[in-house]
């Protein structure tokens, strides 16, 4: 973890000047892809960096742990899955992998990565959260401890590291009662706090994770010529 801060008075310019020292010794070692995570309110950061040719590319955001009280969709269970039936979500993780590499995201997978993926992300310590439809999984949650930064360790809070819905049930209400499934299962649990992230140009993940948690940070990057580096 690394972390970065700026007086009041002329951040903008302090940014900018930081940033050019970093850039240096980051180009000189050979990384093309520069990353900073911001607090979302920080206007002056975000400018800075904007004008350095930084992009918005993740978010994280987060919500207290009470029910929405949604009604469930006909012909929907919810349920949370067992270790031993993980693996039915493989079909949804897939789906969403090939959602993830299409415009605008771009986030291509060979099939062999995907694989890889998939081995590993089936025995992790997480929970999974699932909508049945007709005897299987059309939906899940995915939540665990920790996530992309120090905030997400704090005791009391769970982190979505994974989500999908199949295109023909969205807009139907089963995500949003799934998500207040978990939250019901949270909060009898003790748990005060669930926390996501998620890349800001999936317009489906942009669309529902705003409408539903509060957005703490902005992760902007930037991906210089490669002919710069190790000069």
């Amino acid at each position: 973890m690394h972390g970065h801060a700026a007086k009041k008075e002329n951040r903008v310019r302090i940014y900018r000047r930081l940033y050019q020292a970093a850039a240096a010794k980051w180009a000189k070692v050979g990384a093309a892809s520069h990353a900073i995570a911001l607090c979302a309110h920080d206007a002056d950061g975000e400018r800075a960096f904007f004008t350095y040719g930084f992009g918005l590319r993740c978010i994280d955001a987060i919500r207290a742990v009470e029910p929405l009280g949604v009604p469930m969709p006909a012909g929907i269970t919810l349920t949370e899955l067992p270790r031993a039936r993980v693996h039915e979500i493989a079909p949804l993780r897939r789906a969403l992998s090939a959602h993830l590499g299409q415009s605008p995201c771009f986030m291509y997978e060979s099939p062999e990565d995907v694989e890889n993926w998939l081995a590993k992300a089936e025995p992790r310590d997480s929970r999974i959260f699932a909508a049945e439809q007709n005897g299987a999984p059309a939906a899940f949650l995915e939540v665990r401890v920790g996530g992309e930064n120090f905030a997400t360790y704090a005791t009391d809070m769970l982190n979505i590291c994974g989500a999908y819905c199949v295109p023909d049930l969205r807009g139907t209400g089963t995500i949003q009662s799934l998500l207040d499934f978990l939250l019901c299962t949270l909060q009898n649990e003790g748990i005060t706090r669930l926390g996501v992230d998620f890349e800001s140009f999936n317009p489906t993940a942009l669309g529902f994770w705003t409408k539903h948690f509060d957005v703490y940070t902005h992760s902007v990057v930037r991906r210089i010529d490669e002919n710069a580096l190790n000069r």
